[in-house]
């Protein structure tokens, strides 16, 4: 239902603000490809952006956080994202 998956997607969001109570990032991955490839666009950028503003850099869910952005139409913002993740892979 889909009350039930914002609930889910909002409960994962909410625990990534916590240090603590944050799912690990394999976990983060495989919910994100599975929102992308159910189209679920919308709540796969919801849990990319708590991810991204709370634990910085992972490479796979940058790449899934990029892919929900281009289908929801925010090229820049997605265009930036992919910029910076290859800036900070490159450094590495």
């Amino acid at each position: 239902r889909p009350t039930d998956l914002a609930a889910a997607v909002r409960s994962i969001a909410d625990s990534l603000a916590s240090p603590g109570a944050a799912p690990p990032a394999l976990q983060v991955r495989k919910a994100m490809r599975a929102l992308n490839r159910c189209r679920h666009f919308d709540h796969a950028r919801t849990i990319g952006t708590a991810w991204h503003d709370n634990h910085g850099q992972d490479p796979t869910i940058e790449k899934h956080y990029a892919q929900a952005l281009i289908e929801l139409g925010a090229l820049e913002v997605a265009d930036t994202l992919l910029n910076e993740a290859l800036r900070v892979a490159a450094q590495r």
